[in-house]
């Protein structure tokens, strides 16, 4: 049993979207993959980018855009 009151805020996200916004020429139609995790050569991501330009290549996907966070 606790004495005493927890009070509680809230703290917002911290972005000033004045400032920071998506880029308006991005294509929002194209195909997002986004990768996160380390950037090693252990995860092999060189496989990931042959499959998405097999993808392209083939007609299979229209634009595709891929982010990589690491």
């Amino acid at each position: 049993d606790c004495n005493f009151k927890m009070k509680q805020a809230v703290i917002g996200n911290g972005v000033d979207t004045n400032i920071f916004h998506p880029d308006k020429k991005i294509d929002q139609n194209a195909f997002t993959i986004v990768y996160v995790g380390r950037l090693d050569v252990e995860k092999n991501l060189p496989i990931l980018i042959n499959a998405l330009h097999l993808l392209h290549s083939e007609k299979k996907l229209g634009h595709i855009r891929c982010i990589f966070v690491g």
